[in-house]
């Protein structure tokens, strides 16, 4: 696919850029080439992101020799951060379990990682997120379709009275078949409800995807 930034895409495209793009074709963590988190699931393969709880891994699940993503809890550095860890994974979980939907991504389990204090998260996998594909210009309607899967994906959430709380583009996945599939719900949490364990901060929020009420100065509600 010939892109040189100002032509435009069509979404079948998208996959074709991200195979060659995509940062899971350029790093691979040595440590996690090769190990057995559980229930046959193994081949940890390339790292495709981390944020500040854990790392994500496509892996290839044996039994159906199918592509996966791994979210591994992140070692705890103490007993109160592992409980509070263990806190935040399980209601990630847990939350995106529970707002089924074609445009959010499928948890398939939760099991243990490769070591005791470890946890990890088991995905359907998507090629790509919106990230890695913002800088190609896509056709009309594809922009419409990818804004009413993302819209339908929240208006789901918004429907078990969820508030994501971390909507950006590194946490908008993108399939082969162009299908939108919102993740990531590590901050998520009940509207009205204080979801912090213990002396965590009130308030949430990636500095750059802020809502325009917060950068006139309006108190946050969530």
């Amino acid at each position: 696919m010939a892109f040189n930034g100002v032509v435009t895409v069509a979404l079948k495209d998208i996959a074709e850029w991200a195979a060659s793009n995509s940062k899971a074709n350029q790093y691979v963590d040595p440590c996690f080439t090769s190990v057995e988190v559980c229930n046959g699931l193994e081949k940890i393969c390339p790292k495709l992101g981390s944020g500040s709880y854990g790392t994500v891994y496509k892996a290839i699940d044996p039994c159906r020799n199918e592509p996966i993503a791994i979210k591994l809890m992140k070692k705890p550095t103490s007993n109160s951060s592992n409980t509070s860890q263990m806190f935040r994974l399980n209601q990630e979980a847990t939350l995106q379990r529970v707002c089924q939907h074609d445009n959010i991504c499928k948890i398939i389990n939760v099991v243990d990682g490769p070591n005791a204090a470890a946890k990890a998260i088991i995905m359907e996998f998507a090629d790509t997120t919106l990230r890695h594909v913002r800088c190609l210009v896509l056709e009309e309607s594809n922009l419409k379709c990818l804004f009413r899967q993302l819209l339908n994906g929240v208006a789901a959430i918004h429907r078990h009275n969820i508030i994501h709380r971390d909507i950006k583009p590194c946490n908008i996945l993108l399939n082969a078949e162009g299908e939108v599939k919102i993740t990531d719900f590590g901050l998520a949490g009940y509207a009205g409800h204080n979801i912090w364990l213990g002396n965590s901060p009130d308030l949430v929020v990636t500095a750059n995807y802020r809502p325009p009420d917060m950068l006139l100065g309006a108190t946050a509600t969530t």
